[in-house]
């Protein structure tokens, strides 16, 4: 028993001595790279403050250029981040696949639609999103979108009430209710004088069209940016 003691102490000790190890391990490294930033910087100080005039316009120019090309790789990622967008939302644009979607994979594929159209679309997580499925932020807009990849059964007027709230609690300016079905006419109803949007199958459709129509005029004004 004594033994066993013995060992299991020997055990935590030299855990211990591993974690101390490790810690000073990373301070070190951490020292040693905050040494080396400081002297980086130290010496781009005294550097600059050698420069002639002829130096500091060759250093503005180095930074413009270097901020113009940083600014065209970012159109260029972003051009090709939306194309692929753009394929997947073709690929599945029609009626079979739509409603035979996981509803998480119909949330992405509604919020790649808004990233399209120029919002930051983030997808809540699969459970406790008080009622919203996606966020779209634009500049200051904040706007939500509750999806429902709906086979058979219409959108109800709980539903949207319950949408109405997460608006309300979110202090957005407006939502989206998206679903492959269809509302029922006390849901159409309830929406007439709320922010809400009503989006049932057809009208999806015709917003999948209108975005990717929209998205090729942008492709083509960036193109004429980059000549």
């Amino acid at each position: 028993m004594g033994k066993r003691r013995f060992r299991g102490r020997n055990k935590r000790l030299s855990l211990v001595h591993k974690q101390f190890d490790t810690l000073t391990l990373y301070l070190t490294i951490f020292i040693v790279t905050l040494v080396i930033i400081l002297s980086i910087i130290s010496a781009i100080i005294n550097s600059l403050a050698n420069l002639s005039v002829l130096g500091w316009l060759i250093l503005l120019l180095v930074l413009l250029g270097t901020t113009y090309l940083i600014n065209q790789v970012m159109i260029i990622l972003k051009s090709h981040r939306d194309e692929r967008r753009r394929k997947r939302i073709v690929r599945d644009a029609h009626i079979a696949k739509l409603k035979s979607m996981h509803p998480l994979e119909f949330e992405h594929y509604i919020a790649d639609i808004f990233r399209l159209k120029g919002y930051t679309a983030t997808v809540t997580p699969p459970t406790g999103d008080a009622g919203k499925d996606v966020i779209l932020i634009k500049g200051s807009d904040i706007r939500l979108v509750e999806c429902k990849r709906y086979n058979s059964p219409k959108v109800t007027r709980p539903d949207i009430q319950k949408f109405h709230s997460a608006i309300i609690d979110s202090n957005a300016s407006c939502g989206y209710f998206i679903t492959t079905g269809y509302f029922t006419k006390p849901a159409i109803e309830y929406v007439s004088d709320k922010p809400i949007h009503l989006i049932d199958l057809p009208s999806l459709l015709n917003l999948i069209e209108q975005t990717i129509t929209e998205n090729e005029m942008t492709k083509k004004v960036n193109k004429i940016q980059l000549t």
